[in-house]
Protein backbone atom coordinates (compact mmCIF):
# COMPACT_ATOMS: atom_id res chain seq x y z
CA UNK A 1 0.00 0.00 0.00
CA UNK A 2 1.31 3.48 -0.89
CA UNK A 3 1.14 6.31 1.69
CA UNK A 4 -0.76 9.42 0.74
CA UNK A 5 1.37 12.17 -0.68
CA UNK A 6 0.50 14.42 2.26
CA UNK A 7 2.14 11.97 4.77
CA UNK A 8 5.38 11.33 2.89
CA UNK A 9 7.28 14.34 4.30
CA UNK A 10 6.31 13.38 7.84
CA UNK A 11 7.42 9.78 7.34
CA UNK A 12 10.77 10.95 5.96
CA UNK A 13 11.29 13.14 9.00
CA UNK A 14 10.35 10.28 11.36
CA UNK A 15 12.73 7.88 9.61
CA UNK A 16 15.59 10.36 9.82
CA UNK A 17 14.93 10.82 13.53
CA UNK A 18 14.91 7.06 14.18
CA UNK A 19 18.20 6.68 12.21
CA UNK A 20 19.81 9.44 14.26
CA UNK A 21 18.73 7.81 17.52
CA UNK A 22 20.12 4.40 16.45
CA UNK A 23 23.39 5.99 15.37
CA UNK A 24 23.71 7.77 18.73
CA UNK A 25 23.17 4.49 20.62
CA UNK A 26 25.67 2.47 18.58
CA UNK A 27 28.38 5.10 18.20
CA UNK A 28 29.72 5.04 21.81
CA UNK A 29 30.26 1.24 21.76
CA UNK A 30 32.05 1.41 18.41
CA UNK A 31 34.18 4.32 19.57
CA UNK A 32 35.08 2.50 22.78
CA UNK A 33 36.03 -0.60 20.81
CA UNK A 34 38.19 1.48 18.51
CA UNK A 35 39.92 3.38 21.38
CA UNK A 36 40.83 0.21 23.39
CA UNK A 37 44.01 -1.16 21.73
CA UNK A 38 44.42 -4.93 21.95
CA UNK A 39 48.11 -5.08 22.94
CA UNK A 40 50.40 -3.81 25.71
CA UNK A 41 54.16 -3.17 25.51
CA UNK A 42 55.97 -2.98 28.87
CA UNK A 43 59.38 -1.26 28.82
CA UNK A 44 62.33 -1.96 31.10
CA UNK A 45 62.16 1.56 32.60
CA UNK A 46 58.82 0.59 34.21
CA UNK A 47 56.51 2.39 31.76
CA UNK A 48 54.07 0.73 29.36
CA UNK A 49 51.88 1.74 26.45
CA UNK A 50 48.83 0.30 24.69
CA UNK A 51 48.45 -0.12 20.97
CA UNK A 52 48.57 -2.70 18.25
CA UNK A 53 51.79 -4.66 17.74
CA UNK A 54 52.47 -4.59 14.02
CA UNK A 55 55.93 -6.16 14.10
CA UNK A 56 57.85 -8.19 16.62
CA UNK A 57 61.30 -9.62 15.91
CA UNK A 58 64.32 -10.56 18.02
CA UNK A 59 65.73 -7.11 17.17
CA UNK A 60 62.77 -4.77 17.66
CA UNK A 61 59.09 -4.27 18.49
CA UNK A 62 56.89 -1.93 16.40
CA UNK A 63 53.59 -0.78 17.92
CA UNK A 64 50.85 1.43 16.47
CA UNK A 65 49.27 3.79 19.03
CA UNK A 66 45.52 4.64 19.04
CA UNK A 67 46.43 7.96 17.44
CA UNK A 68 47.85 6.16 14.45
CA UNK A 69 51.44 6.99 15.42
CA UNK A 70 53.95 4.15 15.01
CA UNK A 71 56.75 3.69 17.54
CA UNK A 72 59.74 1.36 17.27
CA UNK A 73 61.63 -0.01 20.29
CA UNK A 74 64.80 -2.07 20.35
CA UNK A 75 64.33 -5.51 21.86
CA UNK A 76 66.75 -4.56 24.67
CA UNK A 77 64.32 -1.79 25.76
CA UNK A 78 61.29 -4.10 25.94
CA UNK A 79 60.63 -6.19 29.02
CA UNK A 80 57.49 -7.87 27.65
CA UNK A 81 54.88 -7.41 24.92
CA UNK A 82 51.63 -9.19 24.09
CA UNK A 83 47.84 -9.20 24.38
CA UNK A 84 46.47 -6.81 26.98
CA UNK A 85 44.45 -9.46 28.82
CA UNK A 86 47.66 -11.43 29.45
CA UNK A 87 50.00 -8.52 30.14
CA UNK A 88 47.65 -6.71 32.56
CA UNK A 89 46.42 -9.80 34.39
CA UNK A 90 47.04 -9.75 38.13
CA UNK A 91 50.05 -12.01 38.76
CA UNK A 92 49.59 -14.86 41.19
CA UNK A 93 51.87 -14.40 44.15
CA UNK A 94 54.22 -17.37 44.69
CA UNK A 95 53.79 -19.30 47.89
CA UNK A 96 55.89 -17.97 50.76
CA UNK A 97 59.24 -19.62 51.21
CA UNK A 98 59.50 -21.21 54.62
CA UNK A 99 63.06 -21.13 55.91
CA UNK A 100 64.06 -24.41 57.47
CA UNK A 101 65.97 -24.18 60.75
CA UNK A 102 69.67 -24.62 60.33
CA UNK A 103 71.01 -27.99 61.34
CA UNK A 104 72.76 -27.77 64.72
CA UNK A 105 76.52 -27.80 64.49
CA UNK A 106 78.09 -30.04 67.10
CA UNK A 107 81.50 -29.65 68.71
CA UNK A 108 84.59 -30.76 66.75
CA UNK A 109 85.34 -34.42 67.32
CA UNK A 110 88.55 -36.35 67.93
CA UNK A 111 88.70 -39.68 66.09
CA UNK A 112 90.59 -42.23 68.19
CA UNK A 113 92.20 -45.42 66.97
CA UNK A 114 93.14 -47.40 70.08
CA UNK A 115 95.48 -50.40 69.86
CA UNK A 116 97.33 -52.57 72.38
CA UNK A 117 99.19 -55.85 72.76
CA UNK A 118 96.87 -56.86 75.62
CA UNK A 119 93.22 -57.28 74.58
CA UNK A 120 92.07 -57.09 78.22
CA UNK A 121 92.82 -53.37 78.43
CA UNK A 122 90.18 -50.62 78.30
CA UNK A 123 90.55 -46.86 77.85
CA UNK A 124 88.93 -44.50 80.37
CA UNK A 125 88.64 -40.75 80.97
CA UNK A 126 88.95 -39.11 84.39
CA UNK A 127 85.63 -37.67 85.64
CA UNK A 128 86.50 -36.82 89.26
CA UNK A 129 89.22 -37.03 91.91
CA UNK A 130 89.50 -36.76 95.71
CA UNK A 131 92.39 -36.82 98.21
CA UNK A 132 92.23 -38.78 101.47
CA UNK A 133 94.65 -39.15 104.42
CA UNK A 134 96.44 -42.53 104.89
CA UNK A 135 99.09 -44.03 107.19
CA UNK A 136 102.29 -44.77 105.30
CA UNK A 137 104.25 -46.47 108.08
CA UNK A 138 106.41 -43.41 108.68
CA UNK A 139 103.55 -41.02 109.34
CA UNK A 140 100.40 -39.63 107.83
CA UNK A 141 100.29 -39.18 104.07
CA UNK A 142 97.72 -38.64 101.34
CA UNK A 143 96.26 -40.87 98.68
CA UNK A 144 94.29 -39.91 95.60
CA UNK A 145 91.02 -41.59 94.67
CA UNK A 146 90.03 -41.17 90.99
CA UNK A 147 86.75 -41.78 89.24
CA UNK A 148 86.67 -42.79 85.57
CA UNK A 149 84.21 -43.34 82.73
CA UNK A 150 84.86 -45.97 80.05
CA UNK A 151 85.66 -44.70 76.55
CA UNK A 152 86.10 -48.08 74.85
CA UNK A 153 87.60 -51.55 75.18
CA UNK A 154 90.82 -51.91 73.22
CA UNK A 155 91.35 -52.39 70.39
CA UNK A 156 88.69 -49.96 69.18
CA UNK A 157 87.87 -46.98 66.96
CA UNK A 158 85.70 -44.26 68.48
CA UNK A 159 84.99 -40.51 68.55
CA UNK A 160 84.91 -38.11 71.49
CA UNK A 161 84.61 -34.29 71.61
CA UNK A 162 87.99 -32.69 70.95
CA UNK A 163 89.77 -31.44 74.05
CA UNK A 164 92.34 -32.19 76.75
CA UNK A 165 91.79 -35.41 78.71
CA UNK A 166 93.33 -37.16 81.67
CA UNK A 167 93.18 -40.76 80.50
CA UNK A 168 93.20 -43.94 82.48
CA UNK A 169 93.74 -47.61 81.60
CA UNK A 170 92.18 -50.63 83.29
CA UNK A 171 93.12 -54.29 83.01
CA UNK A 172 90.18 -56.68 82.91
CA UNK A 173 87.70 -55.81 85.65
CA UNK A 174 90.28 -53.93 87.72
CA UNK A 175 90.30 -50.24 88.55
CA UNK A 176 91.62 -47.76 86.00
CA UNK A 177 95.09 -46.29 86.56
CA UNK A 178 96.15 -42.80 85.53
CA UNK A 179 98.00 -42.67 82.26
CA UNK A 180 100.74 -40.08 82.63
CA UNK A 181 99.92 -36.44 81.97
CA UNK A 182 96.74 -35.05 80.33
CA UNK A 183 96.71 -35.42 76.53
CA UNK A 184 95.22 -33.01 73.99
CA UNK A 185 93.05 -35.05 71.62
CA UNK A 186 92.06 -33.42 68.33
CA UNK A 187 91.57 -34.70 64.80
CA UNK A 188 92.84 -38.22 64.09
CA UNK A 189 94.75 -39.72 67.04
CA UNK A 190 96.44 -43.13 67.22
CA UNK A 191 96.79 -44.32 70.83
CA UNK A 192 98.78 -47.35 71.96
CA UNK A 193 97.95 -48.62 75.46
CA UNK A 194 100.62 -49.99 77.78
CA UNK A 195 99.96 -51.54 81.19
CA UNK A 196 102.25 -53.05 83.85
CA UNK A 197 100.66 -55.13 86.62
CA UNK A 198 102.72 -54.62 89.81
CA UNK A 199 100.82 -57.07 91.98
CA UNK A 200 104.01 -59.09 92.49
CA UNK A 201 105.87 -56.05 93.78
CA UNK A 202 103.09 -55.29 96.27
CA UNK A 203 103.14 -58.92 97.48
CA UNK A 204 106.89 -58.65 97.93
CA UNK A 205 106.39 -55.47 99.96
CA UNK A 206 104.00 -57.24 102.29
CA UNK A 207 106.46 -60.11 102.72
CA UNK A 208 109.29 -57.72 103.57
CA UNK A 209 107.12 -55.83 106.01
CA UNK A 210 105.65 -58.87 107.76
CA UNK A 211 108.93 -60.78 107.77
CA UNK A 212 110.84 -57.81 109.17
CA UNK A 213 108.28 -57.19 111.87
CA UNK A 214 108.28 -60.86 112.91
CA UNK A 215 112.09 -61.06 112.80
CA UNK A 216 112.51 -57.83 114.75
CA UNK A 217 110.01 -58.91 117.38
CA UNK A 218 111.72 -62.29 117.80
CA UNK A 219 115.13 -60.66 118.03
CA UNK A 220 113.98 -58.26 120.71
CA UNK A 221 112.32 -61.03 122.75
CA UNK A 222 115.04 -63.62 122.21
CA UNK A 223 116.72 -63.05 125.61
CA UNK A 224 113.40 -63.59 127.33
CA UNK A 225 112.70 -66.73 125.33
CA UNK A 226 116.15 -68.15 126.06
CA UNK A 227 116.19 -67.13 129.73
CA UNK A 228 119.18 -64.82 129.28
CA UNK A 229 118.90 -61.89 131.67
CA UNK A 230 122.20 -60.19 130.95
CA UNK A 231 122.73 -57.07 128.84
CA UNK A 232 120.05 -57.36 126.13
CA UNK A 233 120.62 -53.93 124.58
CA UNK A 234 122.06 -55.39 121.40
CA UNK A 235 119.02 -57.58 120.86
CA UNK A 236 116.65 -54.72 121.43
CA UNK A 237 118.51 -52.42 119.06
CA UNK A 238 118.87 -55.12 116.39
CA UNK A 239 115.19 -56.04 116.58
CA UNK A 240 114.11 -52.43 116.38
CA UNK A 241 116.36 -51.77 113.39
CA UNK A 242 115.07 -54.85 111.58
CA UNK A 243 111.43 -53.84 112.17
CA UNK A 244 112.11 -50.26 111.08
CA UNK A 245 113.90 -51.34 107.90
CA UNK A 246 111.07 -53.71 107.00
CA UNK A 247 108.58 -50.88 107.35
CA UNK A 248 110.73 -48.42 105.36
CA UNK A 249 111.26 -50.90 102.53
CA UNK A 250 107.96 -52.75 102.58
CA UNK A 251 105.45 -49.88 102.76
CA UNK A 252 106.54 -48.14 99.52
CA UNK A 253 106.30 -51.49 97.74
CA UNK A 254 102.89 -52.22 99.26
CA UNK A 255 101.44 -48.92 97.98
CA UNK A 256 103.04 -49.07 94.53
CA UNK A 257 100.30 -48.73 91.86
CA UNK A 258 100.18 -50.48 88.54
CA UNK A 259 101.74 -48.52 85.69
CA UNK A 260 99.59 -47.37 82.76
CA UNK A 261 100.55 -45.32 79.72
CA UNK A 262 98.65 -44.17 76.61
CA UNK A 263 101.26 -43.40 73.96
CA UNK A 264 100.34 -41.16 71.04
CA UNK A 265 101.77 -42.60 67.84
CA UNK A 266 102.45 -40.37 64.86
Amino acid sequence: MTAPRSLRPALLVLGAALLAIATALVAPTGALAQTTPPDVVRLRDGSFLRGTIVERTPERVVVMLPTGETRTYAAAEVESAGPAEMMLATPVAPPPVVALPAAPIGPPMARLRVTTDDEELSLHQLTGSATVAVWTGRGTGTARIDQYAVICNAPCDTEIPAGTYQLGIAHGTGDAQRSGRPIDLRGDVDLFLEYEDRTGIRVAGWMVFIGGMIGGTLLMTLPVLTGSYGDNTGYLIGGGVLAGVSMAVGFPLIFMNNHAEAVVRF
